[in-house]
């Protein structure tokens, strides 16, 4: 028996929605219907899995192409639920992704000097203003 991964790279918008799918990741396995699936608990904090048999990869918090570029998902699969607990023999395959974050324009201009600040994930620079006189006689 072999279970075999068939994948393509990822790039998702850092403005992605949490909830959105990026993908579905399936394995095939000739002699065994359904499979278990899991990521890894260390590459899981953007992403997660929709359920335990079903691969489609999911946004599990806001990217922010500022903080992360790329991330790595390892994600496994097995052809019996909680094998090494039971007593039959059951096989598993891993598969590595990569994500990459794709930087969009997110912010808009700023004026310095300024204060810069953070409202929730938003950064924002407040300025105090400016003061100047215009004299509307004068030719260019």
């Amino acid at each position: 028996m072999c279970l075999c991964f068939l994948f393509k790279p990822f790039y998702v918008l850092q403005l992605i929605p949490v909830n959105s799918s990026i993908g579905l990741i399936e394995a095939t396995d000739v002699d065994s219907q359904p499979l278990y699936y899991r990521l890894e608990t260390t590459t899981d904090k953007y992403f997660r899995l929709e359920n335990i048999n079903t691969p489609k990869i999911l946004v599990k918090t806001v990217l922010d192409y500022d903080v992360v570029q790329k991330i790595s998902l390892v994600l496994h699969v097995q052809d019996t639920f909680n094998g090494s607990a039971s007593n039959k023999p059951f096989f598993t395959s891993v598969a590595t992704i990569t994500v990459r974050v794709k930087d969009v324009d997110n912010r808009p201009p700023w004026f310095h000097p300024c204060t810069r600040t953070n409202l929730g994930t938003a950064k924002l620079c407040v300025s105090s203003g400016y003061r100047g006189k215009v004299n509307l006689t004068e030719k260019q």
